[in-house]
């Protein structure tokens, strides 16, 4: 029997208030098959990242703070995290230190200055870029100095990214989901393609395949995801008002959460283009809750201008739902062959696509039997499997 590894990540969680995105579900289910593997998982994070859903799927170390709202709260927070994570050091010894998610400093400092005073590898887990990962330090600059009207803040949240792409270098190893976004690191970042390791993304296609439900399909399309730009919402709203044209009663139900003033934001788009008899925005809901929507809907629906891997569209097949997709390259890669792709940004194509779906009972049923076929190859074990190989061959190489 191999050894029992043991892993420190660093786990903040931006959003909060235990609800999940796609990086912080990907982190508890891979914990929990890495577990069934002889892996032990600790975490630091923040005390309002648990979930009651996935508490034994890792060892939670939690603190008891808030997401940082400013760069003293930052700081304050990255000192925290690290003398937990001394302090888990001095009593348990780790084989590797990661940072959950690429995109904050508060996981990616403390994980690596640990893995310096302890010797032991350091990764980063990518799912995909963020626009500002595309943009140049000046250029970073100068947009914030318009944005915030601050050069003091606008420095801050420069060096911020300027540290980020530091500690992405100081790095042994690197996962990620997907071969586009592979490629992004080795193009922005110019992070060795050597070192970078793509396990995949997986989906619990037991649990949402066979979930109750006996209830009629009462939304004609469903959004799951933060509700930001980057997911599309303002072309998914335009695509809705011309689905309404030719079909008045369709209704499309946006599940998921977002800053404050991006959910006023698009509550006010509603309301602009007189879409609230027919458009409702849930905010997040739990895991039960999510599945019954899925299942109560009839097309799933991701206008995204970017993706690591598509965990919700996974999800929505697993569940038997068609989807409608963008063409961006990850969605592609991922769901080639079965999906419903259109140009991103494009919401005519967006309507056109989601009004043939609705007009044809027996199209929608293939595609969706065709979903629930295809989604079984992308499963969690697997996933697990994958990056435990790349783990010990970290390890070794570290001791060796």
């Amino acid at each position: 029997m191999l050894l029992k590894l043991r892993v420190l990540a660093f786990f903040v969680n931006p959003i909060g208030q235990g609800y999940l995105g796609g990086a912080e579900r990907r982190f508890f289910e891979v914990s929990k098959a890495l577990a069934e593997l002889n892996v032990e998982v600790h975490a630091v994070e923040l005390r309002s990242s648990l979930s009651s859903d996935f508490k034994a799927s890792y060892i939670s170390h939690p603190l008891a703070h808030e997401s940082p709202r400013g760069h003293r709260e930052s700081i304050h927070l990255i000192s925290d995290l690290f003398r937990r994570g001394f302090g888990l050091f001095r009593r348990t010894r780790f084989d590797l230190v990661q940072a959950s998610r690429h995109d904050l400093v508060e996981n990616l400092f403390p994980a690596w200055i640990l893995s310096f005073i302890f010797r032991v590898p350091f990764v980063v887990t990518f799912h995909h870029l963020n626009p500002n990962d595309w943009m140049s330090t000046q250029d970073l600059y100068r947009s914030r100095v318009r944005r915030y009207k601050s050069r003091l803040r606008a420095v801050v949240l420069t060096l911020d990214d300027i540290a980020k792409r530091l500690l992405y270098s100081r790095a042994e190893g690197y996962l990620t989901v997907s071969n586009a976004t592979k490629r992004d690191m080795t193009e922005v970042f110019r992070l060795p393609r050597d070192r970078i390791f793509v396990s995949g993304d997986g989906v619990d296609f037991k649990r949402l395949s066979s979930f109750p439900h006996l209830g009629a399909k009462v939304h004609d399309a469903i959004f799951v995801g933060r509700v930001t730009g980057a997911k599309g919402i303002d072309v998914l709203l335009d695509a809705w008002r011309a689905v309404n044209d030719s079909r008045p009663e369709a209704r499309l139900i946006i599940v998921g959460g977002g800053e404050p003033t991006e959910m006023r934001k698009y509550s006010v788009r509603i309301e602009q283009l007189g879409l609230q008899r027919t458009v409702s925005m849930t905010g997040f809901v739990s895991d039960d809750r999510l599945v019954d929507l899925l299942k109560s809907s009839k097309i799933f629906v991701l206008p995204s201008y970017r993706e690591g891997f598509g965990l919700g569209v996974a999800e929505a097949m697993a569940c038997g739902l068609p989807v409608v997709i963008s063409d961006i390259t990850s969605l592609r890669e991922a769901f080639s062959g079965v999906a419903s792709f259109f140009p991103p940004g494009d919401a005519e194509r967006l309507s056109q696509e989601i009004v043939k779906l609705l007009d044809d009972d027996q199209l929608r049923e293939e595609l969706g039997c065709r979903s629930q076929v295809f989604v079984r190859k992308y499963d969690w074990r697997s996933v697990a499997e994958r990056e435990l190989e790349f783990i010990r061959s970290l390890v070794c190489r570290k001791a060796g």
